[in-house]
């Protein structure tokens, strides 16, 4: 540890985010264990070590949301699940950890030695939260012992409440440390934000008690929709999609913004609410939203090349609110159909599309329960994907691989994340018939980004209407000594697109110059009889 002790404040904060914290000394925070060492899921935990946990309902910790968590012996849980303990706990917070990344709640961070973890989910949580209600995620270090094994077992807990965002660290009556070399209290990824509860301070953590961490103040609930009517689009077809932004109550949200992304294969002519759209992008500047206010965007498009629609957006305002539904996509078919064999991975393994191959693994295509996520987002979609590398210092060549058949005019896309990138050497590549269309390797400025990009490769060239052998072939050398993490989820490359034909107008039909004649002459006729039926 670092620094002076923190200790003996029943509240606390708030921090540069607007967290705030109350012991179980204030009534706002109430004391009540939850044992779930009879009922939860059991983790094997042991020294200096952790465990990725996907968790069943999304969980914000300052600027991070958590759809799983690294579950850590050592006494704290993290946004990340980086291999390696951090025995060193950090004090006060925020500081670098000693190792690993992303933002933490730490429960009673030191150098424990923890045989089993358990974590549970519970939609109506036994301990309410604030709000009286809602559902919650307990995580229980349970028979702790410091390292070296001395002194009596101790167990605590951190309770996660996906609806509010409140955290509550608890303790029982066996703690023996009392906090005189421990931290608990929270941080933000950067480790630039954070709120210390205690840390390095004797007698700190009282038996049978516990602290409770509740977010900022929320502003209005904000909502983001996708919708669009079309669907089997042709080549050269104009579409339109709504992006909807709603305030569902709470507070009126300032500043909103909405942002969504659309492919390459899409051209983007206009839209009704002004937004800027350019290179992928498309940024709405909605405003004001007051409490129950909505408003929508048409986005008028046209396809202009043969490949998959995935849509996405994303709505932010000034004041924080529940993640769940600030986020939505949409996948918009095309004409033709899919060439890929299963180009989500979720057909598992052994797989029904590919051929698979790995030095270590014997396949590279992944889940999280077998797997972890590796500091990673996991599969985009599904419960799969393809995770090439991962095995740190050690060689690994792994492959997928299948037979296509590719039509003129064709391309492929693909997402892809790099979040761990070890050296230059290391590389990603999609070849076809063993040739290379497209690579990605350890110095890409992608490295390191949490989250999935979408890659468009033309396959000019191999656009014969022939049969191809297409694979996605990888090699990590683990030369610095950390490996890399590349993960493909969600292949896809669309046979050959219909070509759309505009409405034709109904030609007036035309009396041509025989007729022109023979209808002069009728006239004639007609007003000849005329003159002679009057005169």
């Amino acid at each position: 540890s670092s620094g002076s002790g923190v200790g003996g404040r029943a509240t606390g904060g708030p921090d540069a985010f607007g967290y705030t914290f109350a012991d179980t000394a204030e009534a706002s925070c109430t004391y009540q264990w939850i044992d779930i060492s009879g009922t939860g899921t059991s983790v094997a935990l042991g020294d200096d070590a952790g465990a990725s946990v996907a968790l069943s309902e999304a969980m914000s910790l300052y600027d991070s949301t958590m759809n799983s968590v690294g579950f850590n012996s050592n006494g704290f849980l993290s946004s990340t699940d980086d291999a390696g303990g951090d025995l060193t706990n950090d004090c006060p917070l925020p500081a670098s950890p000693s190792t690993g990344s992303g933002a933490r709640i730490c429960g009673v961070h030191d150098d424990l030695v923890t045989s089993t973890g358990y974590h549970e989910y519970f939609a109506a949580c036994p301990r309410p939260d604030s709000t009286g209600a809602g559902s919650c995620t307990v995580f229980l270090w349970d028979e702790a012992v410091h390292y070296g094994n001395t002194g009596v077992p101790f167990d605590f807990e951190i309770i996660l409440y996906h609806g509010s965002g409140e955290m509550v660290v608890q303790w029982d009556d066996r703690n023996p440390e009392a906090g005189d070399s421990s931290t608990t209290g929270i941080q933000n990824a950067a480790a630039d934000i954070g709120l210390t509860y205690v840390c390095d301070t004797a007698a700190s953590l009282p038996a049978d008690a516990g602290v409770c961490f509740s977010m900022p103040t929320l502003g209005g609930d904000l909502e983001v929709t996708l919708t669009s009517a079309a669907g089997n689009l042709a080549l050269n077809e104009p579409f339109t999609w709504d992006l909807g932004a709603a305030n569902l109550g709470g507070g009126t949200q300032t500043n909103v913004v909405v942002t969504g992304t659309y492919p390459a294969s899409v051209t983007v002519s206009g839209t009704s609410c002004g937004a800027t759209a350019a290179g992928g992008t498309i940024t709405w500047n909605v405003g004001t939203l007051a409490d129950g206010a909505g408003d929508t965007c048409t986005v008028n498009a046209t396809l202009t090349s043969c490949a998959a629609v995935p849509l996405t957006a994303a709505i932010a305002g000034d004041d924080f609110d529940p993640p769940a539904n600030n986020t939505a996509t949409l996948d918009i078919s095309i004409s033709g159909g899919e060439a890929i064999n299963d180009g989500g991975f979720e057909s598992g393994t052994p797989s029904a599309g590919w051929a698979e191959a790995s030095t270590n693994y014997g396949t590279p295509i992944c889940d999280v329960a077998g797997c972890g996520t590796g500091t990673g987002t996991g599969p985009r979609t599904g419960d799969f994907w393809a995770w090439f590398g991962g095995a740190g210092g050690a060689f690994e060549e792994g492959s997928v691989s299948q037979a296509v058949t590719i039509d003129p005019g064709a391309s492929i896309d693909f997402w892809l994340e790099a979040i761990v990138c070890d050296s230059a050497a290391d590389y990603v590549e999609l070849t076809i018939d063993g040739n290379q269309v497209w690579s990605l390797d350890g110095g890409s400025a992608l490295c390191g980004s949490l989250g999935y990009t979408m890659q468009t490769v033309s396959l000019a060239g191999y656009d014969d209407g022939a049969s191809h052998t297409l694979a996605f072939h990888s090699e990590c050398f683990g030369n610095s000594g950390g490996g890399s993490n590349f993960f493909i989820d969600d292949v896809s490359m669309m046979s050959s697109c219909d070509t759309y034909q505009p409405p034709q107008l109904e030609a007036i039909p035309t009396v041509g110059r025989l007729g022109l004649f023979l209808m002069i002459g009728l006239l004639a006729v007609v007003g000849i009889f005329a003159i002679r039926r009057f005169a």
